[in-house]
C-alpha cells in the first residue's frame, strides 16, 4: 500500500494572476506537534510523494539564506506579541467575540445554496472558482477501482477507499460571504445529542454578558416562557431511541484511515527491483546493481604540463604522459600538480586575452610552487564528458600539491580599480569555489595570484573563509571540520554544506549542480542525471548516503513562510533538524519533485460535517446513574404513581359504596323486627359489620394512595428540573473517546465548537499549545502552561480577518482542526483544507504531522503536502 505525499502546496496554475516561476519554494507544509501516542491507523507501507512546487503567497517573507527575515513579517509563533494572552480564562470571554451559528433555519435555504436529496450534507454552496469542465482526471483507488471526472477538489473516502468531492463546512460569515473557493461549502451543524440542545434552548439567550435593567427582565421572561415548553418537549422525546444517543465505537476507537496507493514508479529506489526501468523479466539477482556508487577518480585525466620552452602549459593527458620515455623514472605515476581555481566572470572563456592572461598566471603559480603541471577547467575537461569531470572535481582536488587561485576585475568592476578582498568574494559567489576550498590540502596555504601583480597573496586556509566568502561563519565552520579542529557529525557536515552551496547561485551547469556540488564532499556518489531537478538530485544523494534520514528529517519541518526553499533547514518552531527523529523512511524519487515514504501513520480528516463522539468514564458515578434513571423512568414513575393513586382512589369508593349497602341492609333489618317480637337487643348480633375489614382496606387504599402521590410528585419534580438534570447527565470529563478528526474552516470560539459537538460548553476542548504556528499559550498563576484563544493575539486575528475578505482562490486560508482524541482544537493556515494527517516523526515529546491535501492532475496525482499541524 502506498500514499503519495506532495511536498509542496498546490499550484494554482488554473488561476491567474500567475505569480514568477524562478524562485523554487519550500514545501508549505503545515507540520503540528501532537502528543505521542495518539491513536493512529497504519498501512504496511505508505508512499508518500513530496513535491517542490511554486507556492503562491500574497506577501513573501523570506527570500533568501543571507536576507533575514523581520519580526513583523515572520510566521514564526514565538515573535508574536502576546501580551493580551496574559490575562485569565474569564477575562478572554469577554474580548473574544461569539457569533451564534444560523444551523439549519438560517443556512438551509439560502439562495447561494443547492439541494441535494440523496448525497450528504444536503445543502451546499458551489464552489467560486470551479475546476475547467473539460479537463478530467483518472484515479485508481486502492481496491483498483477506477474513476474518471472533473479535477475539482476530492478526498478519499475512508469507509471504501472511493474519491469523493470535497466538501468543506464553514462559519457563517464564511458562508454567507464571497465564494472564493475551488472546493464546495456547507455550513455547520450541530450534532450533539437533540435532548441536550433541547436543555440548553431555555438559558441560550443568558450567555450574552451584561445587560440593562430592562433586558435582564426581559431575559427571565423569556427564561421563564422557553422553560415548561422545554420540560414539555424534553419528556416527550427523551425515551424516542436515537435523540439520545452519543455516538458509536468505530475503528477500535482509532482514526479513520487514509486508504491511499500509489500504483506508479519512481525514478530510482532503494529497493531496484522497484524502478520502472528495470528490463523486461528481469529478475532481482540479474539487477545486482548496488545503489551507492562511488564513481571516484585517482587522478585526472588530463593536465596541463610546463616545458622549459614554453610559456604556457600544454593539455597532456596523463596516460600520455607516463608512456612518455622521459617519464619512465616516475613508474607510472601521476606527476604532482597545482590546482587552478578562477572563475569565468572574471576569465571569459571567449575572450582570447582573458584566456591567455589565465594560463600565463597559472603557469607563474606553478612554477614558483616548484611544479610542472597545471589543472585548470578551461583546458583539462573532457569536452565529450564534461558532465562527469564537473562533478569530480572534488577528486582532483584532494588529489592536488596545492591551490592557487587567479582572481582579476570583473565585468563588474569596469569602473575601477577593485580590492583584493572584493575580487576573492566575486569568486567565492562561484557554486564550485567552495569544495575546492574545503578538499584542498591544508599542509600549504592557498596562494592567490592577481592580474596585474607581480607576487603572490599566500593566505592560510583557515583564514580563506573571512576574504572569500560573505558566509564566513558557516564556511569556516566546514573548513574547520576539514582541517579536524571542529567535528562535526554527519548530519551537520550535510546540513550546514547544503546551506552553504544552496548559498551560492553562480557556476550553475545543472539544475542538481547544488547538490552535485555536495556529493563531491560525501563519499557515494550515484549517477548524474541531467533531467533532475534540484531536489530530486539531492534526494537521489541521500538516498545513496548515510546521511542520517535528512530528507525525512525536511520533511518534518514547517517553514517560517511560504516562499522558503525546500533545502532550509529553518524551522517555524526554532527547533534543530538533528532534534527530529524520524518515524518513517524515504523509499525512492519519483517525478516532479517527490519522493515514496514508507511506514508513515495517516488518517482522514472529516470536513462535510461534525460527527457524534462515543466517550467511555472509567468510573459509573452514582449521582449521573440515579440522575439517568430518574429522566427515563420520569414517565413509568407517573404512570405507576396514577395508576396506584387511581387504584387507591377507586378502594375507597368502593369501601364507600359496600358500607352504604351495609347500612341499607342493617336499616331495613331493624325496620323488620318491629313487626316481630324480637326485641332490638335481641336483633343486634344479626347486624352485618364489616369494621374491621373496613379498616384494613382503607390502610391499603392509602397506601397505595400514598406511594402513588410519591411516584407523581417524583415525576413532576424531575419533569419541571429535566433541563438542569439532562445537562448534569452529559457533563463531566471523559476517560475515553473515539479519536475522530474534524476540520471546518475559519474561525470560531471554543465554547461554541464546544456546543456543537457535546452540547454545551463543559471545559472538555482546549486550545492546542504548539500546534501549529498560530497557535497562543501562557503561563498561569501556577507557573503552568495553558493554550489560549490565537485571536488574543492582534496579528493571528488580522489574518483570521484578512482570511475572510480574500478574493482569490489560491490565498492563504484560515482552517480549524478538532481533534477528539487529545482533545484539543488548533487553528491553522492553508491554501486548501488538508484531506489526511501523516506522522512523519517525533520531536519533544510531542510528533510531526504533515497536513496533506488530494491533488488530482494528471502529472502528480496523489497528495499535496499542505500546510500546518505540529
Amino acid at each position: 500500500m502506498s500514499d503519495h505525499i506532495s511536498r509542496e502546496q498546490q499550484e494554482a496554475s488554473t488561476y491567474s494572476p500567475q505569480p514568477p516561476s524562478s524562485t523554487p519554494a519550500r514545501s508549505v507544509t503545515t507540520i503540528s506537534r501532537v502528543p505521542i501516542g495518539g491513536k493512529m491507523n497504519s498501512q504496511p507501507k505508505v508512499h508518500a510523494s513530496v513535491s517542490v512546487a511554486e507556492v503562491r503567497s500574497p506577501a513573501p517573507t523570506y527570500t533568501g539564506y543571507d536576507e533575514p527575515v523581520s519580526k513583523s513579517q515572520s510566521y514564526d509563533m514565538l515573535d508574536a506579541d502576546l501580551e493580551v494572552a496574559q490575562e485569565k480564562d474569564n477575562a478572554h470571554d469577554s474580548f473574544i467575540p461569539k457569533a451564534p451559528l444560523r444551523g439549519y433555519l438560517g443556512n438551509f435555504f439560502t439562495k447561494t445554496s443547492k439541494y441535494r436529496a440523496i448525497q450528504s450534507p444536503h445543502s451546499v454552496q458551489e464552489a467560486g472558482w470551479p475546476s475547467n469542465s473539460e479537463s478530467t482526471f483518472r484515479h485508481q483507488d486502492s481496491l483498483g477501482r477506477l474513476y474518471k471526472g472533473s479535477s475539482d477538489d476530492r478526498f478519499l473516502n475512508p469507509i471504501d477507499g472511493s474519491v469523493k468531492e470535497l466538501v468543506v463546512q464553514c462559519t457563517d460569515v464564511l458562508y454567507w460571504g464571497p465564494k472564493n473557493t475551488t472546493y464546495k461549502r456547507t455550513f455547520i451543524r450541530n450534532v450533539s445529542p437533540k435532548t441536550l440542545q433541547l436543555a440548553n434552548w431555555p438559558t441560550s439567550h443568558l450567555n450574552d454578558g451584561p445587560k440593562s435593567k430592562s433586558a435582564a427582565f426581559m431575559a427571565k421572561l423569556f427564561l421563564a416562557v422557553k422553560w415548561p415548553v422545554t420540560c414539555f418537549a424534553l419528556n416527550h422525546l427523551i425515551g424516542i431511541p436515537g435523540v439520545a444517543s452519543t455516538g458509536t465505537v468505530l475503528n477500535h476507537g482509532n482514526y479513520d484511515p487514509f486508504p491511499y496507493r500509489y500504483w506508479g514508479y519512481c525514478k530510482v529506489t532503494r529497493n531496484r527491483v522497484e524502478e520502472g526501468t528495470n528490463p523486461s523479466g528481469a529478475s532481482p539477482q540479474d539487477i545486482n546493481i548496488p545503489a551507492a556508487r562511488s564513481n571516484r577518480i585517482l587522478e585526472p585525466i588530463t593536465l596541463c604540463i610546463i616545458k622549459e620552452d614554453e610559456p604556457y602549459g600544454r593539455p597532456t593527458l596523463v596516460s600520455d604522459w607516463k608512456n612518455d620515455i622521459e617519464n619512465q623514472h616516475h613508474h607510472g605515476k601521476c606527476p604532482e600538480y597545482l590546482f587552478i581555481a578562477y572563475t569565468a566572470e572574471q576569465f571569459s572563456h571567449s575572450n582570447a586575452h582573458d584566456v591567455a592572461e589565465l594560463h600565463s598566471l597559472a603557469t607563474r603559480a606553478t612554477r614558483d610552487a616548484g611544479l610542472t603541471a597545471y589543472w585548470v577547467g578551461l583546458s583539462c575537461m573532457q569536452p565529450d564528458n564534461v558532465e562527469d569531470d564537473v562533478f569530480r572535481i572534488s577528486d582532483i582536488v584532494r588529489g592536488a600539491h596545492s591551490m592557487a587561485v587567479i582572481i582579476g576585475p570583473g565585468t563588474r568592476d569596469a569602473q575601477g580599480q577593485p580590492s583584493v578582498k572584493s575580487m576573492l568574494q566575486e569568486w567565492g559567489e562561484r557554486l564550485w569555489t567552495l569544495p575546492e576550498a574545503l578538499l584542498v590540502t591544508s599542509n600549504k596555504p592557498i596562494s592567490v595570484y592577481r592580474r596585474g601583480y607581480q607576487g603572490p597573496l599566500l593566505i592560510p586556509k583557515n583564514q580563506f573563509a573571512g576574504m572569500a566568502w560573505a558566509d564566513s561563519v558557516t564556511a569556516r565552520d566546514l573548513i574547520d571540520h576539514y582541517e579536524g579542529n571542529l567535528t562535526l557529525s554527519r548530519l551537520e557536515l550535510v546540513t550546514i554544506a547544503m546551506q552553504a552551496l544552496f548559498a551560492r547561485k553562480r557556476g550553475e551547469y545543472l539544475p542538481g549542480d547544488h547538490s552535485y556540488a555536495l556529493m563531491g564532499l560525501l563519499r557515494s556518489r550515484p549517477k548524474i542525471d541531467s533531467t533532475d531537478t534540484s531536489f530530486q538530485a539531492f534526494a537521489r544523494l541521500s538516498l545513496a548516503n548515510d546521511s542520517d534520514m535528512l530528507i525525512e528529517r525536511l520533511m518534518c519541518l514547517l517553514p517560517q513562510s511560504p516562499t522558503q526553499h525546500w533545502s532550509s533547514v529553518s524551522d517555524a518552531y526554532g527547533v534543530n533538524v538533528w532534534d527530529i527523529y524520524p518515524t518513517c523512511q524515504i523509499a525512492g524519487v519519483c517525478s516532479n519533485d517527490t519522493v515514496l515514504v514508507d511506514g508513515a501513520f495517516g488518517a482522514t480528516i472529516h470536513w462535510d460535517k461534525f460527527r457524534k463522539v462515543a466517550s467511555t468514564r472509567r468510573v459509573r458515578s452514582w449521582k449521573r446513574l440515579a440522575v439517568q434513571t430518574m429522566l427515563h423512568g420520569a414517565p413509568y414513575f407517573f404512570l405507576i404513581g396514577m395508576l396506584f393513586f387511581q387504584s387507591a382512589w377507586n378502594a375507597v369508593s368502593v369501601l364507600r359504596g359496600v358500607i352504604k349497602i351495609i347500612d341499607e341492609i342493617n336499616n331495613i333489618w331493624d325496620a323488620m323486627v318491629k313487626y316481630t317480637p324480637l326485641t332490638q337487643e335481641d336483633a343486634a348480633p344479626h347486624h352485618l359489620d364489616i369494621g374491621s375489614a373496613a379498616r384494613r382496606l382503607l390502610h391499603w387504599a392509602l397506601l397505595l394512595g400514598s406511594v402513588g402521590f410519591i411516584l407523581v410528585g417524583t415525576a413532576c419534580v424531575v419533569f419541571v428540573s429535566s433541563p438542569y438534570l439532562t445537562r448534569l447527565l452529559y457533563g463531566g470529563k471523559f476517560w475515553g473517546t473515539q479519536a475522530w478528526l474534524f476540520g471546518f474552516e475559519g474561525y470560531l470560539d471554543i465554547e461554541t465548537i464546544e456546543s456543537q459537538i457535546f452540547g454545551a460548553k463543559m471545559r472538555r476542548l482546549r486550545w492546542s499549545l504548539y500546534g501549529s504556528s498560530l497557535s497562543r499559550h501562557r503561563k498561569n498563576e501556577f507557573e503552568e502552561s495553558v493554550g489560549v484563544d490565537p485571536i488574543t493575539d492582534p496579528v493571528v486575528r488580522q489574518k483570521v480577518e484578512d482570511a475572510i475578505t480574500n478574493t482569490r482562490p489560491d490565498a492563504m486560508r484560515i482552517f480549524t482542526l478538532v481533534d477528539t482524541n487529545t482533545m484539543t482544537v488548533t487553528m491553522f493556515e492553508a491554501v486548501k483544507p488538508p484531506v489526511a494527517l501523516l506522522l512523519c516523526g517525533a520531536e519533544g515529546g510531542m510528533q510531526r504531522a504533515v497536513a496533506c491535501s488530494y491533488d488530482s492532475r494528471k502529472d502528480v496525482e496523489g497528495v499535496k503536502i499542505q500546510v500546518w499541524y505540529k
